[in-house]
């Protein structure tokens, strides 16, 4: 996605940022994300294809089997994903 205005750090300036953005829904709800990491993990350890990776094996998963078990809420989701570190 182009930027606004260029991102400028010691590491650079980036005119450009890869989006990661996550669509959640369930019968009940609607949801959107959007992962502000960096493309590289340069200015912080997290960066956008990591992030995805992250999501595709443990969160998506951990929030599916809350899901299919009727269980779904932020009170249970964060405590069985608490374990990952970062990825806010």
């Amino acid at each position: 996605m182009p930027l606004v205005s260029p991102f400028r750090t010691s590491f650079g300036t980036e005119t450009t940022h890869d989006v990661a953005l996550v669509r959640v829904v369930t019968d009940g709800a609607e949801g959107w994300s959007e992962c502000v990491a960096m493309g590289h993990p340069a200015y912080s350890s997290e960066y956008t294809a990591g992030a995805c990776e992250v999501i595709r094996r443990w969160l998506a998963p951990a929030a599916k089997e809350l899901s299919d078990a009727g269980a779904l809420t932020a009170d249970a989701f964060a405590p069985k994903v608490r374990w990952v570190k970062g990825h806010r």
